[in-house]
């Protein structure tokens, strides 16, 4: 079994790097069955900035087999006593209180037995504080239990075989997969599936707006950016090439993708508008009563188009 690393001065490494050691210790006692050989061993692992100068300091004292620098478990309780967590006790006994359990009743069990160990708490508070965190059924089950046990071990060992009965409980129902339930769920499964659909329904506009962009923008190997695409569409422009000639269904453009190409207009050459025909000048001479003579005359221009015919007067 490997060494562990060597103690970093942190007092909450400290516990760990007692334990690997006491672990290989056990597991060798032909090589480490000597006080000094442990001595020296953990020794060689007090390297570290931190712990180095307590470890000479100790050394030398081993050397003069002064008292309490003697043994083993003389130089565990030194150790301790200069890297110990002054917190540790504090912070386990808060932790020990306020923990609840949320899982496994197995695992529970063993976190406040951990807990425990640090905080030093009675037995009898110890078996007070693990019940009060169990869930209500294992209370209620052990509250209906005609005889129970007064070892504490016992008890652990009991909880836990309820724990088992409950947990199967609660994955009764997960696990069936027919009868009424089964399709009582499936059925809300499929209307929670329909319902999701017709919030995704869409409009036919949409969906033409769709088709053309993914349809005809994939074709020309370019898409259109949505901003844009939205842009033109709010402007009732064509939403391919923004064109105010045709709609997007009617374009045979290629794509166009920025805006420059927009306020230019339509990409293809559009068609000269037709010229404008002017009518000849018409002049006329009305006279409207003998003793006053008015001259008027009259200018019409016809202005003729391909969409409407539009007849404008002016009167001088």
């Amino acid at each position: 079994m490997p060494l562990p690393d060597p103690f970093d001065g942190n007092p909450k490494n400290l516990k760990k790097f007692l334990n690997s050691l006491d672990l290989c210790f056990l597991g060798a006692p032909y090589k480490y069955g000597r006080d000094e050989t442990k001595i020296v061993t953990a020794g060689r692992l007090c390297s570290h900035s931190k712990v180095y100068p307590w470890w000479e300091t100790w050394r030398n004292a081993w050397k003069k087999n002064e008292e309490g620098h003697c043994t083993w478990e003389d130089f565990q309780a030194a150790i301790r006593s200069r890297f110990k967590d002054h917190l540790e006790k504090k912070n386990a006994r808060e932790k020990f209180q306020r923990t609840k359990q949320t899982g496994k009743v197995s695992e529970y069990i063993s976190l406040m037995q951990s807990l425990n160990s640090i905080a030093g708490y009675s037995r009898k508070i110890e078996w007070e504080t693990v019940f009060n965190g169990l869930k209500r059924d294992l209370k209620k089950m052990w509250a209906i239990y005609p005889n129970p046990p007064k070892d504490l071990e016992a008890r652990y060992a009991k909880l836990s075989e309820f724990g088992a009965i409950v947990d199967d409980i609660e994955d009764e129902p997960k696990n069936s997969s027919g009868g009424k339930g089964g399709d009582e769920d499936g059925s809300e499964k499929s209307k929670s599936r329909r319902r999701r659909k017709g919030k995704g329904k869409k409009s036919t506009e949409e969906k033409e707006e769709e088709k053309a962009e993914g349809g005809k923008a994939k074709k020309d190997g370019v898409r259109v950016p949505k901003e844009l695409w939205d842009q033109r569409r709010k402007a009732g422009l064509c939403m391919k090439c923004g064109s105010d000639q045709h709609r997007i269904r009617d374009c045979k453009s290629e794509a166009v993708t920025t805006d420059a190409k927009d306020a230019k207009g339509d990409s293809r050459p559009k068609l000269k508008e037709p010229e404008k025909k002017v009518a000849a000048l018409e002049v006329a001479e009305v006279v409207l009563e003998p003793a006053q003579q008015v001259s008027a005359v009259q200018t019409g221009r016809i202005f003729e188009s391909d969409e409407e015919e539009e007849l404008v007067w002016d009167s001088e």
